[in-house]
């Protein structure tokens, strides 16, 4: 009799420990699970952000001098910034700097100067629609460039909001 009741003592003790131990792991795999779709997630989206600054950046304003493909990843309030004399803060709009890039691409001497550029991302920022981007500009294998692009998301997608940047001597 006492044998018995251990017996059954022992066995609902393991079904208890079972069921908790069954929920504990169905718990963290949900845990796991949710935790890859958002590493997913976010591992699309900076992909998606990668795209816009390939097309609309490396391609559109430098390589290819397309400002179709600028205007397709830069808000149309885009502006880039730089120092000038006296303290005063320069400041380009994308309006103005599709008009260049135009011109560039228009003189087939100036086209082919401007064309050896070769972009590389450094690093990428990105948290909920907003992103910032280093990026590393090379011509003829030279750095001439580090910037730093601003971008936000919006129902159309990722959009190239400003610019800073520094030009290497």
């Amino acid at each position: 009799m006492v044998l018995s009741n251990f017996r059954i003592c022992v066995d609902l003790h393991f079904k208890i420990n079972n069921t908790k131990m069954k929920q504990i792991l169905t718990l963290m795999m949900l845990i796991f699970s949710q935790l890859a779709s958002a590493q997913n997630q976010g591992k699309s989206e900076e992909e998606a952000v990668k795209k816009v600054i390939v097309d609309a950046y490396f391609k559109g304003a430098f390589n290819e001098q397309d400002s179709t493909a600028m205007a397709k990843g830069f808000h149309p309030e885009f502006a880039f910034y730089f120092p000038k004399e006296k303290g005063e803060l320069g400041k380009m709009p994308i309006k103005e700097w599709q008009i260049r890039t135009a011109k560039r691409r228009a003189d087939p001497a100036e086209y082919a100067k401007r064309t050896d550029w070769v972009g590389e991302i450094k690093s990428i920022d990105l948290t909920g629609h907003a992103a910032a981007v280093k990026i590393e500009i090379r011509n003829k294998g030279k750095l001439t460039y580090t910037d730093y692009l601003q971008l936000l998301k919006f129902d159309t997608g990722w959009r190239i909001v400003g610019k800073i940047f520094y030009g290497h001597p």
